[in-house]
């Protein structure tokens, strides 16, 4: 099996969250398989394991990713619209969300069943790493 040099590493991580991203969109969580994956970024089935522990993992990941990118967005649209009065904050928040789904559309395909999946499949660990990330760490950051 190939070693892969720190540039590589990065590359692939960054192809895999690409292609799993697309590929989760297109067919949901439960109809990608790694043969996809590794397909699609062209890469050994056994180098998919050496940066997740399987699909659901990758997917996780991608989620997390988003859903940080959402949580900065909204926060500089509070920060921004401070002066403004609550009434037009509330505009300026629900108008930055539907912008925002539709740039990161993998979360609007999530459902009960991907949701059950994820939490049979990814560790209680990894699972309570995710939940750090929720909305209280949100509350946090805007203060």
């Amino acid at each position: 099996m190939p070693r892969f040099g720190e540039q590589e590493k990065i590359r692939i991580k960054q192809r895999l969250l690409e292609e799993g991203e697309r590929l989760f969109t297109t067919y949901g969580l439960k109809k990608v398989t790694i043969d996809d994956i590794v397909k699609a970024v062209n890469i050994a089935k056994a180098s998919f394991y050496k940066f997740y522990d399987g699909k659901e993992y990758l997917f996780l990941d991608i989620a997390q990713n988003e859903q940080k990118e959402i949580f900065e967005a909204l926060k500089g649209v509070l920060v921004e619209s401070k002066a403004q009065p609550d009434a037009q904050r509330v505009k300026l928040v629900f108008f930055s969300m539907s912008v925002l789904v539709k740039k990161y559309p993998l979360l609007t395909i999530i459902d009960k069943e991907t949701v059950e999946i994820i939490a049979r499949k990814v560790s209680p660990q990894r699972l309570e790493e995710y939940n750090k990330q929720g909305f209280d760490g949100f509350k946090r950051s805007i203060g």
